[in-house]
């Protein structure tokens, strides 16, 4: 079975500047390489490129997560991200520095553990104009069922990983030019005595590196009742059976509309 449906004469086209027909081509600008490509062919279309641009320079113009691959970034690559702003267009990138060290460290990209932390639903935030970051893939879950798809806005993949992230990706997002940003934050488990790593400490320290970001935190130290930690029972704002809480009601449904707000 083919993958690559009615692409097919694009990738005809790319792969002869690619062949060593054209070797003396020394860059090569394609426009939209996934339109009618199957996200298998455009997988595999993005790896060739990445290969090919190790003997000349490739420009790639694209609105499909596929074809950013963080390991291209790692190995030098520019990622350049084109937004409009009433009547301008406004240019941002994320790029090697002078010295070959990357400006921005893609979090948890090596990480065993969380495969998912970088798929493609998390490098939708290149296409992104409006974005809530959240700790956890529970926080997502529960604030999409709580919406039932109208909010506008996106929220980051599948959180980011913990609260001591958050700084990471909010630069990233100042880097990329995403203007409208927020975040979610638990309360802190640490009874009163903040420690620099606690939901609390992390959030005042965001407020003054990013101050232009809208903050809001829950009541409760999760998103729902946990036995997890220990043997004490976390408090959370969703019962174990994914119900709002009576008591959590009014708060939560308080901070959402803040968010909506922001977001408008």
């Amino acid at each position: 079975m083919s993958l690559s449906g009615e692409g097919y004469l694009s990738v005809i086209l790319i792969a002869i500047h690619l062949s060593e027909y054209a070797d003396g081509v020394k860059a090569l600008v394609i426009d939209e390489p996934e339109l009618s490509l199957h996200p298998q062919a455009q997988k595999r279309l993005a790896k060739l490129l990445a290969e090919k641009a190790k003997t000349r320079q490739i420009i790639i113009c694209t609105h499909s997560p596929y074809f950013v691959r963080w390991e291209d970034y790692i190995n030098g690559a520019h990622f350049v991200r084109l937004s409009k702003n009433k009547k301008r267009c406004i240019i941002k990138w994320i790029s090697a520095n002078a010295h070959g060290e990357n400006e921005w460290k893609p979090v948890g990209f090596t990480d065993v553990k969380k495969p998912h932390q970088w798929d493609a639903v998390a490098k939708e935030i290149m296409f992104s104009e409006k974005v809530l970051f959240v700790e956890g893939q529970e926080d997502v879950g529960y604030i999409k069922k709580y919406f039932e798809g109208t909010c506008d806005f996106d929220i980051f993949g599948y959180g980011v990983g913990g609260c001591g992230n958050f700084k990471h990706y909010l630069e990233l997002a100042k880097k990329l030019g995403i203007e409208k940003c927020a975040v979610l934050f638990d309360n802190c488990y640490c009874k009163g005595k903040h420690t620099k790593h606690c939901e609390t400490s992390q959030l005042e320290k965001l407020q003054t590196s990013f101050p232009n970001v809208k903050y809001v935190q829950l009541k409760t130290h999760d998103i729902r009742d946990k036995e997890e930690r220990s043997d004490e029972a976390v408090p959370g704002t969703f019962d174990e059976k994914h119900k709002l809480k009576t008591d959590q009601k009014v708060h939560f449904e308080a901070i959402m509309a803040k968010l909506k707000n922001h977001f408008e």
